[in-house]
């Protein structure tokens, strides 16, 4: 499997991206990927148990960001997560 990933800030926010040329999901798997214990691939040929963007969202969350998931059956995913940015007190 290849991944790719890159950054990109814009003053507000700096955001994270990673592609995958994996299966990718298709649109009504997508809408599920938050769901606990949720998993896309029911053959048991990719290990996991359903909670890796569950937590990751989480996470993401409680440092005041967002998770962004682009996915195509076939093709591959980019999940891209995005930050605040936090500005010093004066």
């Amino acid at each position: 499997m290849y991944a790719r990933l890159q950054e990109k800030a814009d003053g507000r926010e700096i955001s994270i991206s990673v592609q995958d040329e994996g299966i990718g999901m298709t649109a009504e798997q997508l809408s599920h990927v938050f769901e606990k214990f949720y998993r896309a691939d029911h053959s048991g040929h990719i290990p996991g148990t359903g909670l890796g963007m569950v937590l990751v969202k989480e996470i993401v969350a409680a440092h005041g960001g967002r998770v962004e998931i682009q996915s195509e059956y076939g093709v591959g995913t980019t999940v891209t997560l995005h930050f605040p940015v936090l500005t010093a007190p004066a």
